[in-house]
């Protein structure tokens, strides 16, 4: 009996034991403040003239001003140049490192930027500043008026916080409104803009369209037939170079030529029996620099260039370099810069190209393989190409 008693008990304990706890409440408050004692500013703070030529006129005062700089001059003759210096402060208690640059320049290629003393990878220290220069010119190579006078550079650069991570330091290329490089960019033909049965529109912006003979427009390229098929640019002759082409091979006609301006002078893309390479006139003869096999009614983009002893070829992104020797000569007989043929004089050709030309590009200087592995990325994804 007490034994039962006494479990009961112990029973009607526990159970006010559990209501007592219940009727407890105690609340808990947090308060406090906190502040960033860091600080992330990076800006502009001053652009000064380095040099500047005779013809050059400033227009409007240059600007430094957070994180935006501007500045406006006119040009009057080809080869006027003018070199501002843009000072960028860290005037912030972060240490910054720079993830990336972008710049772009629209309108006439006529005009150009360099960008130099700026990469990706460069640290900027807190309450540390550097310098980078930014070279205006007018391309001295112009023998008429442009279509376009008028350039813009817009000038991007990323910089993120510097917590030892390391970035690989890249050039800076300078890109026009399609992606491709600006500088130097002489004539551009893209058979997907501004072309038709007469005339293959310059996208340049130097105003030197081609005048198509035979070559007959399809959708998004231009169909040659090996016999007679041309289209005519303007003489297009500088010591240094850089010839660019989208194309396909339908059939090999031996000797044939995508771009070129051969007559006892001159360069161009050449195609022998089943194979592509570029070809130079140096020392009183041909010199055939970086042959590659290729393979009929398969797209490629292929970009050649040269300069002084070097000679460069990439096709699909791979790359090769030669060495060559001897004194460049420039055809005779006033011969035309023609795609899809060889020129002879003005009005005249021959080595004719049997296939499809997509896209062709003159620059007065040799690209760096960056630029044309740049140019070459576009073109592959811009004509669906694969390697």
């Amino acid at each position: 009996m007490n034994k039962k008693v006494i479990i009961v008990t112990l029973s009607v304990l526990v159970l006010v034991m559990v209501i007592g706890y219940s009727v407890f409440s105690t609340n808990l408050k947090i308060n406090g403040t906190a502040n960033i004692a860091s600080e992330w500013n990076i800006v502009f703070t001053k652009i000064e003239e380095v040099s500047k030529s005779s013809g050059v006129t400033i227009t409007d005062t240059p600007i430094a001003s957070g994180t935006n700089a501007t500045f406006n001059v006119d040009f009057k003759l080809p080869g006027d140049e003018i070199i501002y210096r843009i000072t960028v402060e860290n005037k912030g208690t972060l240490d910054a490192i720079i993830d990336n640059i972008n710049a772009t320049a629209s309108n006439s290629s006529a005009i150009e930027f360099t960008i130099e003393g700026l990469d990706v990878g460069d640290r900027l220290a807190k309450k540390e500043s550097a310098t980078f220069d930014v070279k205006i010119s007018y391309n001295s190579n112009i023998t008429s008026q442009p279509n376009d006078t008028r350039g813009t550079l817009t000038l991007d650069v990323t910089y993120v916080q510097d917590l030892g991570q390391s970035i690989t330091p890249q050039p800076t290329i300078t890109t026009n409104q399609y992606g491709i490089v600006s500088n130097g960019l002489e004539g551009y033909y893209d058979a997907r803009i501004n072309a038709s049965n007469s005339t293959w529109s310059d996208l340049s912006g130097n105003g030197i369209n081609g005048r198509v003979d035979g070559a007959t427009l399809g959708n998004g390229y231009y169909s040659f037939d090996g016999n007679n098929d041309c289209v005519f640019l303007d003489e297009m002759n500088y010591p240094n170079v850089t010839l660019e082409a989208v194309f396909e091979e339908v059939k090999n006609n031996y000797a044939a030529s995508i771009l070129a301006n051969f007559e006892l002078g001159g360069y161009g893309i050449h195609l022998p029996s089943n194979g592509i390479e570029m070809s130079i006139f140096l020392g009183g003869d041909y010199t055939y620099a970086n042959h590659t096999s290729i393979s009929l009614n398969q797209k490629y983009t292929v970009s050649v260039t040269y300069a002084g002893n070097n000679s460069m070829m990439c096709i699909n992104g791979t790359c090769q370099e030669t060495n060559v020797t001897g004194t460049l000569k420039y055809p005779n007989s006033n011969t035309v810069m023609a795609i899809g043929c060889n020129p002879v004089g003005s009005n005249k050709q021959q080595e004719y190209f049997n296939g499809k030309i997509y896209s062709a590009r003159v620059y007065s200087r040799a690209l760096t393989k960056e630029e044309i592995l740049n140019n070459q990325e576009k073109d592959m994804i811009d004509f669906n190409i694969t390697k």
